[in-house]
């Protein structure tokens, strides 16, 4: 476990493990790692290649995409066993996954790993996007793009480009350049455009000839406002550009809200993200109320949580009330936490993801390293692992060794400096130990605890400093395995 160098997000119960070599394993719920096989035509059975990939994605509708040598590629299941051998592929959506078979030759494979060209007596495409909302958008030999439903029938139209279905519309350009809609059947709607985004919320937002933007409901009813630029709905807004520049939130009536920002995003979670005059990013909620944090850079509400770029420029999450979490990060992958888990850039360079909480997922072997880095982060060791009594007595050890070295890990040029390294040991014992410990062990040295020597001459100043680090070094001394705790 020592070579890994970061894990991913749980998707259908595995977790994705990047190696510091570069290669990748699959970790199950029960902590066990997913054992390749491979079939073999001869024998007529499946053998095991290991636990390592050149390169995988997540498990996706009971598949993950992953690559065992090189240039080939396929799939890998829930029981490890491989199957595919294509030049690329896609991760499986609405049962089907894109393929390409041969250089410029794709069709799609189904969960039953049958190719949709041989169930069908269909056709090869240039290129083929995922499945969504019963199709999927693929070129054609000539170019042309078109789509094929789950039955692999394509339908009629031909186009320069599109846009996946969404709300039962297409957008699609035409071959003068104009953009339009398809429902699903393949027949176009009346209105042309000069760009169109697909449909959200029951709106789809359009440019006019005249370079306007606007928004076009489900009959292609056109609403009142005209925009410099505008964003799809969400959460029953939309942020759109004003001809002076500034940004506001038009609602689904095509009513604007009052508030001008420099700047906004979507919605998300009953917050967007909006920039201020002053140049800082903060939240407005649907009211209009503003949070009181401003940060360099802002991204959107996932799961109760946003990531944000502080002043110091180290990331950090707030919640949906404005409240930081203690951890600081060099970066945070993503928008933010998926299915409870965010995956961060630690300080120390090593990538993990975090909890709601802030708790650092590592392996027990990475743990014992970094803890020795980094004592101050004990506070972000998972809850459950407090209930491995073997593992903690090892983590401890660690901590209490690591504590006493950073008092007295090299000579000391002065009192102040011992001071600022006393200070900061007892801030880190703050936070990984119970008060009720703390209070004993205090009462302890004040009943008599002798004084740990120094190696600096004596003084008034000094035997003041001795009595301090005695108090830190005996607070670390009389703390057994189970004892430090959050």
């Amino acid at each position: 476990m020592e070579g890994i160098r970061k894990t991913y997000k749980s998707s259908e119960g595995f977790t994705r493990v990047e190696w510091n070599n570069g290669k990748y394993s699959f970790i199950d719920s029960d902590g066990n790692f997913l054992e390749i096989l491979t079939f073999d035509p001869v024998l007529k059975k499946y053998s095991s290649q290991g636990i390592y990939l050149l390169d995988a994605n997540d498990f996706k509708e009971g598949f993950a995409a992953v690559e065992w040598h090189n240039g080939i590629v396929g799939f890998i299941d829930r029981n490890g066993k491989l199957f595919g051998g294509y030049r690329n592929v896609g991760d499986f959506n609405e049962g089907f996954a894109a393929v390409e078979v041969y250089e410029d030759k794709w069709t799609f494979v189904d969960s039953n790993r049958k190719l949709q060209k041989e169930i069908y007596d269909g056709i090869y495409y240039k290129f083929a996007e995922d499945y969504s909302n019963g199709f999927a958008a693929v070129e054609l030999d000539d170019g042309k793009w078109t789509f094929v439903d789950s039955s692999g029938k394509l339908q009629d139209g031909r186009y320069e480009d599109v846009d996946d279905y969404s709300e039962g519309f297409a957008c699609v350009q035409l071959d003068d350049g104009k953009w339009a809609f398809i429902d699903q059947d393949g027949k176009l709607q009346k209105g042309r455009y000069r760009c169109a985004c697909s449909y959200s919320e029951g709106f789809a937002c359009v440019q006019l000839d005249d370079g306007k933007w606007a928004f076009i409901d489900q009959d292609g009813k056109l609403q009142k406002g005209r925009y410099r630029c505008a964003c799809s709905y969400s959460e029953g807004f939309a942020a759109v550009e004003l001809d002076d520049g500034e940004w506001a939130f038009v609602d689904q009536n095509g009513e604007l809200q009052s508030g001008r920002y420099i700047d906004a995003g979507s919605y998300h979670e009953g917050f967007a993200r909006v920039m201020l005059d002053c140049g800082q990013w903060t939240f407005v909620d649907k009211h209009g109320k503003l949070q009181l944090g401003r940060y360099t850079l802002a991204r959107d509400y996932y799961e109760g949580f946003a990531a944000v770029m502080l002043h110091d420029e180290n990331w950090a999450f707030v919640d949906r009330y404005g409240k930081l979490q203690d951890g600081r990060y060099l970066w945070v992958f993503g928008d933010s936490y998926v299915n409870g888990f965010a995956s961060v850039k630690l300080k120390s360079g090593l990538c993990c993801d975090i909890d709601y909480k802030g708790n650092l997922m590592l392996s027990e072997g990475v743990w014992k390293d970094y803890i020795s880095k980094k004592p101050q982060d004990y506070k972000f060791i998972p809850p459950d692992k407090f209930e491995d009594k073997d593992f903690m007595k090892e983590i401890n050890k660690i901590m209490k060794t690591t504590l006493i070295n950073y008092i007295t890990h090299s000579p000391l040029n002065n009192s102040e400096e011992l001071l600022n390294r006393i200070k900061r040991v007892d801030e880190i014992i703050d936070t990984v130990i119970t008060k009720n410990k703390y209070e004993k062990i205090m009462k302890q040295i004040e009943q008599g605890v002798a004084a740990m020597e120094i190696q600096i001459e004596p003084s008034e100043e000094m035997k003041e400093i001795s009595i301090i680090k005695s108090t830190t070094s005996n607070i670390i001394k009389n703390l057994d395995g189970d004892d430090f705790q959050r």
